[in-house]
């Protein structure tokens, strides 16, 4: 655990080097990643390293600028595609980033996840001083149509953060980064969103299909990439994942992929959280 979570730190490290070395420029750090990728916590680390190099990040999260849930664009099923770019107020979204790369102040936007209605003013007032940039989080940070114009050159920083390495059982069989992805999003959600591994495995392949359409196809503009793999995860998550898998009903639709990953984290010796 100590290793892998130094091995972590130091690429985090090397991040924060490389944001500092632009200083000079660097207005934006944009950092986006597929659901349940790591985002929060890697987020947090950098934010200590970046003050380490004298940088004072101020964070936003994308989702505060969803715009009311009936405005919300649907997809070719009919269902609210929160996935899409256009799920965001993007007019807002870049009027108050530029007051605030302008000195301004500005009382930025809040969204409501329980009501679904979204104040444009409702959130935290802000304003960026010396030596302060802003992180911005969210499925579109690597998408260029996000900021538009805003950014000049050497003015923004990307960084895609992923589950990578793979952990291989044999020679034919691994334990794929999806699944692993998976496995966090449901023990996440049952921890801190009260939902259960049914609904969770049963969102799970639209959730697959927004980030095929809205966040793989920019990789490429990263400037960093980060790994969020660690060699004992597996092993901590099936404290957590197995019983919450054993809830999903025989009869349910999503009882064959609970019963898959069951048989997954079955193969690895639990290891209790205490040293994470």
């Amino acid at each position: 655990i100590r290793v892998a979570e130094g091995f972590h730190e130091k690429r985090i490290g090397q991040i924060a080097d490389d944001v500092a070395a632009r200083r000079q420029r660097l207005r934006i750090i944009s950092i986006a990643g597929p659901s349940s990728s790591g985002k929060t916590t890697f987020i947090k680390r950098l934010t200590v390293q970046l003050q380490v190099a004298g940088l004072n990040p101020v964070g936003l999260s994308l989702d505060d600028w969803y715009v009311d849930r009936e405005k919300t664009v649907r997809d070719e099923n009919g269902d609210l595609d929160f996935e899409a770019l256009e799920a965001l107020d993007l007019r807002l979204l870049q009027d108050q980033v530029r007051r605030l790369l302008d000195g301004e102040e500005v009382a930025t936007a809040r969204y409501d996840c329980r009501t679904g209605r979204s104040a444009p003013e409702g959130g935290p007032r802000l304003r960026l001083g010396r030596g302060d940039v802003l992180m911005l989080e969210g499925i579109h940070g690597l998408n260029p149509g996000l900021l538009g114009p805003i950014p000049a050159s050497g003015e923004l920083y990307r960084i895609f953060i992923h589950p990578a390495t793979t952990l291989p059982f044999d020679r034919l069989s691994r334990v794929s980064a999806t699944d692993l992805r998976l496995l966090r999003r449901i023990v996440r959600d049952r921890h801190q969103r009260g939902y259960g591994a049914a609904d969770n495995i049963q969102r799970w392949p639209a959730v697959q299909e927004g980030e095929r359409r809205h966040i793989f196809p920019f990789q490429g503009e990263a400037d960093a990439v980060f790994d969020s793999s660690l060699i004992y995860e597996p092993a901590v998550l099936k404290v957590f994942a197995e019983r919450y898998l054993l809830e999903v009903p025989q009869d349910h639709p999503a009882y064959p992929t609970a019963h898959r990953l069951r048989y997954l984290v079955d193969r690895f010796v639990s290891i209790y959280p205490d040293h994470v």
